[in-house]
């Protein structure tokens, strides 16, 4: 039985008992060690704790020679990484990193680790460009690249000057590569928005009229719970369990809720403190939701997306029928819209009536590191633009 993920080498069964088979960093002869927990005179039976002994072992061997470790491929220190940022990293960035590192193991994986270059690297960011991949999330995708080579370095499985070379390879500027330019996204209209809440259940109602006024993230919507919510004041707070700046030391994601965010929420704090407040098996609706999505305790951005996107398709099918009964046409169809577009029209509205500061406030956008001064103020704005506005 092999664990490429965890160690080099093979861990295997001998005589119902685990042994590595495994040629050590700086040796030439493989050897089979028997993996036995510290103070036992036999090697392990149970496969977990066996790779975790052989872990600890290549460490002590690696401390003891002075011998950086290098993952024989590319696709060996892909998946170390990936193992390593399913514990460090929260939200959707695993997901986005493991898009990145899918098409680099996919064209590159069989490469050695000291083989990788700027070039090479280069030649994978062409065939992004191919690909019509925007220019945005091409010189995204190649830093988080270059972020794992980075982690490598720390680990002291990759020499530092690969990161360095890789490093040199400077992003696509704007109007000066073949890549296409991202799309804008714009914010949705009100009237857009009311055009398709009648096609929708109670849950995603209610879930879009908070999203509409606060601007907050899709995530931050699905996640919300009654005992994360502050209701001592007459505008509450909202401190969501995971957010995009959780990794800053300094900063806490508040999200303050007006009177008419209150109203909505109401019917579904009468909950469990700890359930989620919006969940798809409550929904009247359940079409346009997978059979997984139905059964899940709460929605994700995906589920929520294609929820709306389902409402949009339904309003769309009764216009194009009274249309039709009608003898129109042409008639004029609901645009298509996203979740993430409620966040930009909250934005522009805050923008317009105040100012890009207080915007920023709001929307948890601004990445406050200095004092708690500041942060008290920034809070500040927030929470009388929720007073005001909902």
């Amino acid at each position: 039985m092999s664990d490429t993920k965890a160690v080099p080498g093979s861990i295997y069964l001998n005589r119902d008992r685990y042994w590595w088979n495994v040629t050590l960093p700086g040796e030439e002869k493989r050897k089979s060690i028997p993996l036995k927990p510290a103070g036992a005179r036999y090697a392990t039976k149970d496969y977990q704790v066996a790779v975790e002994v052989a872990k600890e072992l290549l460490r002590q061997h690696l401390d003891k020679n002075k011998v950086v470790y290098i993952p024989e491929t590319i696709a060996k220190l892909a998946s170390l990484y990936t193992d390593y940022i399913k514990d460090h990293y929260k939200s959707n960035e695993p997901e986005n990193i493991r898009y990145a590192l899918d098409l680099l193991v996919a064209e590159q994986g069989n490469l050695p680790v000291e083989d990788f270059g700027p070039l090479l690297l280069r030649a994978l960011r062409d065939n992004m460009i191919k690909q019509k991949l925007s220019r945005s999330t091409i010189n995204r995708r190649i830093s988080m690249i270059k972020r794992m080579f980075k982690w490598g370095v720390s680990q002291e499985m990759v020499p530092a000057h690969i990161f360095q070379r890789l490093d040199a390879l400077e992003g696509l500027k704007k109007g000066r590569s073949q890549a296409k330019e991202p799309r804008k996204v714009s914010p949705v209209s009100e009237e857009t928005v009311e055009a398709v809440l009648p096609y929708m259940s109670e849950t995603m109602k209610a879930m879009v009229r908070i999203h509409w006024l606060t601007g907050m993230r899709s995530t931050e919507v699905c996640i919300m719970r009654p005992c994360d919510i502050d209701r001592s004041d007459s505008v509450w707070i909202y401190r969501p369990v995971e957010h995009k700046g959780r990794h800053l030391e300094d900063y806490e994601r508040v999200v303050p809720l007006g009177p008419q965010a209150q109203e909505i929420l109401r019917p579904f704090l009468l909950r469990p403190a700890e359930d989620y407040c919006f969940k798809p098996a409550e929904s009247q609706t359940q079409k346009g939701l997978g059979v997984k999505d139905c059964f899940n305790e709460r929605y994700d951005k995906n589920s929520y997306r294609r929820a709306i996107q389902y409402a949009i398709n339904a309003a769309n099918r009764d216009i194009r029928k009274k249309a039709k009964e009608k003898g129109i046409e042409k008639p004029v169809l609901v645009p298509h819209w996203t979740p993430h577009q409620l966040r930009h029209a909250a934005a522009t509205r805050i923008r317009k009536e105040y100012d890009l500061e207080t915007a920023k406030a709001v929307l948890g956008q601004k990445r406050i590191q200095t004092t708690e001064i500041y942060a008290e103020q920034d809070l500040s704005r927030a929470v009388e633009v929720a007073r005001r506005r909902g």
